[in-house]
């Protein structure tokens, strides 16, 4: 009794992958991660080494407090020279 194999459906094989190139991502990634977790620690402990005397929302209004509060005219004209 013959075997026939049918090639018209054989699957292609999967290309071989050096384990040390996949693996050398995850350093690289916890090296990342680990960045990130230390620049948000140095500005979480940099804003709240600020205190209660400052906060976003005030800060966020310190550009306004320069300006000099002007007057409305009690009448609806204009000046003349404008």
């Amino acid at each position: 009794m013959a075997v026939r194999f049918n090639r018209a459906v054989t699957r292609p094989r999967p290309l071989p992958t050096e384990p040390s190139s996949a693996m050398s991502v995850v350093p690289l990634t916890l090296t990342i991660s680990l960045c990130l977790v230390f620049t948000f620690v140095v500005f979480f402990l940099r804003e709240h080494a600020r205190g209660p005397l400052s906060s976003p929302e005030r800060d966020s209004l310190l550009p306004l407090a320069d300006e000099s509060p002007r007057l409305a005219r009690a009448s609806g004209r204009r000046r003349a020279d404008s």
